[in-house]
């Protein structure tokens, strides 16, 4: 849960900063979902932009920045280093969504690099997804990632199926940009500090 919130509250900050992103979210729901209905986890696999906007989201401002430690049971070399057996191995997710050798434009917000040219998510052997570890690797992934997904897009769906959000007239928005330290609070996770929204109905 409280992985899923701060999700939600990171991609809220972004939409309000993007809010061409929102306009797209708010389509695609009207043309799978409509507005007649509750949405449903069998909706999801249909809403493309909306699980490529979530993956941006974890990769962009990663609420994991470290991954927890692993044990090397042999040794091994990987990408001309030399681990050896019983090595700790913590893997830099902040780093992994920064490799410009992997994104090209990782400073940029950027959904649609995790959708084809038919505008269709693009295959888990894709570089782009596979770089992605926002729950872990292998064995020890995350036993909540699927719980945690299919709350997030009912979540979304929801809100964005009924309102529109925006910064209320008159309050300073906050940035997403996260190399702006003094909008994200100082901890292990990335996360804003508090913002202000107003929803509207659609």
């Amino acid at each position: 849960m409280t992985t899923t919130w701060s999700l939600m509250t990171n991609s809220m900050l972004i939409l309000l900063n993007h809010p061409e992103y929102q306009i797209k979210i708010q389509k695609e729901i009207d043309r799978v979902i409509g507005r007649k209905r509750s949405p449903s986890v069998d909706d999801r696999t249909k809403c493309h932009f909306l699980l490529a906007f979530e993956k941006e989201v974890h990769r962009y401002t990663p609420i994991i920045l470290l991954l927890l430690p692993h044990m090397c049971y042999e040794n091994i070399e990987f990408e001309g280093f030399d681990i050896k057996k019983n090595s700790m191995i913590i893997a830099n997710t902040w780093y992994i969504c920064r490799d410009e050798s992997i994104w090209g434009d990782p400073w940029n917000f950027r959904p649609e690099r995790f959708l084809d040219d038919n505008g269709e998510l693009l295959p888990s052997e894709h570089p782009y997804c596979k770089s992605m570890m926002s729950f872990g690797l292998g064995e020890r992934r995350c036993p909540g990632e699927m719980f945690g997904k299919t709350r997030y897009f009912l979540y979304m769906a929801t809100l964005f199926q009924h309102y529109t959000f925006e910064t209320p007239e008159g309050v300073k928005q906050r940035g997403c940009d996260p190399r702006t330290l003094e909008d994200f609070e100082n901890n292990i996770s990335l996360r804003p500090k508090p913002f202000w929204v107003r929803a509207l109905l659609r």
